[in-house]
């Protein structure tokens, strides 16, 4: 079994993409099995991602997020 890993309170990725927020961010929680940061300093994180903010739940197979572009991409 792959051991899964938890990073609670994770910064909003999907919120603060491309809006200026004028309310408080809402925390969110990242599952994935692998969560790693690259030389680029992007965070990867791959199988089996979760990422869980208030309501919403999103699912994927890989997530990337670069703070520096302030990009988001979310493969299957």
């Amino acid at each position: 079994m792959i051991l899964r890993l938890l990073i609670i309170c994770f910064a909003c990725l999907c919120a603060s993409l491309g809006t200026a927020q004028t309310a408080p961010a809402i925390p969110a929680t990242l599952i994935a099995d692998s969560v790693t940061l690259t030389p680029e300093r992007a965070l990867v994180a791959s199988g089996n991602v979760e990422i869980l903010q208030g309501e919403t739940r999103l699912t994927a197979s890989r997530v990337t997020y670069d703070g520096d572009a302030d990009t988001l991409v979310i493969e299957g």
